[in-house]
């Protein structure tokens, strides 16, 4: 599924947020991607982020009638484009969704956290997974090379979307 909108509220938001992962995590062609990036692979949160660094390319969400628009897309979406050969063009709310819905498909504890980076307001949204190698929750925000794999900083205002 693939939703857009212009004027998301907070509330709307996090509802597709949630929306999104959970169709992702339910798709079995999902379930089936999420084992295929990651077998034989010992660290499965270093294979995601990988995958989804080399594979995502960052894009901006469309401007609609000269206003910014919020796009939300399914990990389902996004998976079978590539695997019909497309590219997967996302923000940072994209590379989240489809990363936190992987993990999950792997029965790995994900969510999205949308975060404050500059106290003007939640403008970034990364995902966070416990790793169980590491025995700590862990930052993964494929969506930039500004923070590395596993980062875990503290000082920003964050909203955990469950």
């Amino acid at each position: 599924m693939l939703t857009t909108t212009e004027n998301y509220t907070f509330p709307e938001l996090i509802a597709g947020i949630q929306r999104e992962v959970q169709l992702g995590v339910d798709s079995p062609a999902v379930q089936a991607f999420a084992i295929e990036i990651t077998q034989n692979q010992s660290d499965k949160i270093a294979a995601v982020f990988n995958w989804t660094r080399a594979h995502m390319v960052y894009q901006h969400d469309p401007i609609v009638d000269g206003q910014e628009s919020e796009m939300l897309t399914s990990p389902n979406f996004q998976v079978l484009d590539y695997l019909k050969g497309t590219a997967i063009w996302e923000d940072c709310d994209g590379h989240a969704i489809f990363n936190t819905a992987i993990f999950r498909c792997l029965g790995m504890r994900s969510h999205v956290v949308i975060i404050d980076q500059t106290g003007g307001g939640y403008d970034h949204a990364l995902c966070r997974v416990y790793s169980d190698i590491h025995q700590k929750w862990m930052y993964v925000d494929s969506s930039t090379d500004k923070y590395p794999l596993g980062w875990t900083e503290t000082s920003f205002k964050e909203y955990i979307v469950s």
